[in-house]
């Protein structure tokens, strides 16, 4: 029966064992039998209120949180155990059953030892072995991977959304409130301050207002011990919530330091030691952008609710999808690193691959206007043709300018199949080409590219400029340039022009060696280095 009460440890076995079973009332004796009559060697935590302690189970562990509450603090008891009979995510901790017995105990009483009835209040929950967050998050340079932070923000995501969801405001979120089990997966604990709502209720009108300085929503705090009646709502944990990311994210609480999206994009690079991939740097920039807006101090401009950002993530990752399905173009790398040094002008290259049997047209422009895209050396919108089964080396290089205040600048490139090789003369002609090809319903692909000025100067591991890459300066290159390749032993380069035109170079001397015509075609296909 559903409301049986687990008396022996076999019972409590089954249930540990039964991922389905619902919590059920304890005996005070099982609990005291399975932690060793609550004894020091078993204790694993502390708080204002409680002493948690480990429990042995067969081969088993639990952990027990014995309550030292007054009993005029009954209600809130009641309040916790309703909010975790309520609720079952794998984001939260899995509640296992409640004892709340009145035990005899001799006390002193006007000097005499009599008998008292003392009102154990204890709670069970599954044991997580690897603690809690705040154990594991230091600053970016060290600590957990880019992967496990991400997955963590995710699962308190998801495990906060579950508690909206079921009406329930956990009122005191953060870092030592969440715990990491198997695969780092976060699950959220700790309901002591918990409140569950009607059904029709949005929030709570209350004086009474705990939680952890730094985590609550300034809105909620008491200044000069002025006390005053607060309205708590979901923006509160969504208050929290953002602290918890950027903390995730920086490894500082509340640091003005990384209060940017570049800030934090910044710290990863030098963390990664090299730029992140496309895939991180959506995760890093989804992650940042919601950690921002929910630790803002107005309510209003936090997020409208957890279903919110849970869609942002969904977003994030179906884009990135659809990109890698829809390639035509390999593109290296997605993020652009230009490190800014004084009187200096910074190349960083772009390499587009093109692994298909046709010629591939691109177009690359700014998606949304900065102030420092002018200070490209070449003005964008920049097109060119990528020919089949090649690669075509992009060096894109910012003049020296003074840090800008955003120094992310979103890029797109569009890419379509071209038949046959096209001698477009002029930017209007690809620009035809493209609104020819958009008119007549050919698809059009896009990649989203991130360029982004750095501050700091590239760690030993991040000088590389890209696989097999060494930029070289060149003067102007007589036509059209439509490929590149190298020698593998000696110091030589071959370019491909317009009108069929080959020129073989030595990069150390920058002297022309060799220049002859090999076709008749308006463009010119790859012509790589052949060695035995």
């Amino acid at each position: 029966m559903d409301d049986q009460v687990i008396n022996t440890r076999e019972d409590l076995e089954l249930m540990l064992i039964n991922e389905a079973a619902k919590p059920k009332p304890m005996l005070f004796s099982l609990l005291e039998d399975i932690t060793n009559g609550f004894s020091e060697e078993n204790i694993i935590g502390r708080g204002g209120s409680a002493v948690v302690y480990k429990g042995s189970v067969g081969n088993r562990t639990v952990a027990v949180k014995k309550l030292s509450i007054p009993h005029e603090r009954e209600k809130e008891f009641n309040g916790e155990i309703q909010c975790l009979m309520k609720v079952k995510h794998e984001n939260i901790v899995r509640f296992l059953g409640y004892c709340s017995d009145a035990q005899g105990r001799m006390a002193s009483y006007n000097g005499k030892l009599v008998m008292a009835d003392v009102l154990e209040r204890l709670l069970c929950f599954e044991y997580l072995y690897r603690g809690s967050l705040d154990k594991h998050i230091t600053d970016a340079t060290c600590g957990l991977e880019w992967k496990q932070r991400y997955q963590i923000i995710v699962g308190v995501c998801e495990g906060l959304h579950r508690l909206h969801k079921d009406r329930i405001f956990h009122l005191d979120l953060k870092p030592g409130n969440i715990l990491l089990g198997d695969n780092m997966l976060p699950k959220i604990a700790d309901f002591g301050l918990a409140r569950c709502l009607d059904k029709d209720q949005t929030k709570v009108h209350t004086q009474n207002i705990g939680g952890t300085w730094g985590y609550i929503a300034p809105e909620l705090h008491t200044f000069d011990g002025v006390i005053t009646v607060k309205s708590i709502t979901i923006k509160s944990d969504l208050y929290s919530l953002g602290v918890i990311i950027m903390e995730i994210l920086t490894g500082d609480k509340g640091s003005d330091r990384c209060r940017e999206v570049h800030d934090v994009i910044e710290n990863w690079i030098n963390r990664l030691g090299e730029p992140p991939s496309p895939a991180q740097l959506d995760q890093i920039k989804v992650c940042t952008h919601i950690g921002i807006e929910c630790s803002d101090i107005n309510p209003a401009n936090r997020p409208a609710n957890t279903m919110d950002i849970i869609n942002r993530f969904g977003n994030a990752r179906n884009t990135q999808e659809t990109q890698e399905s829809g390639k035509l173009l390999q593109v290296q790398p997605a993020l652009l690193v230009f490190h800014l040094q004084p009187g200096k002008s910074i190349p960083c290259p772009l390499q587009l691959t093109n692994d298909t049997d046709e010629h591939v047209a691109f177009k690359l422009s700014t998606t949304e206007s900065v102030d420092w895209s002018e200070h490209f050396m070449a003005r964008l919108p920049i097109f060119g043709v990528v020919t089949a089964r090649s690669t075509y080396t992009l060096v894109l290089t910012v003049s020296e300018c003074d840090v800008p205040d955003k120094r992310i600048c979103v890029m797109t490139l569009q890419s379509c199949v071209s038949h046959h090789i096209r001698k477009f003369r002029d930017k209007h002609e690809y620009e035809g080409f493209f609104k020819d090809n958009n008119k007549a319903g050919n698809e059009v692909h896009e990649v989203k590219l991130t360029a982004f000025l750095s501050v700091k100067a590239p760690s030993t591991s991040s000088e590389s400029t890209g696989p097999g890459v060494r930029i070289l300066s060149m003067e102007k290159p007589w036509k059209t340039l439509y490929s590149v390749d190298a020698h593998p032993n000696n110091p030589w380069i071959i370019t491909g022009h317009a009108c069929g035109h080959v020129r073989i170079w030595n990069h150390e001397t920058k002297t022309l060696l060799d220049s002859f015509k090999v076709s008749l075609e308006p463009g010119m296909l790859p012509y790589p280095f052949l060695v035995d």
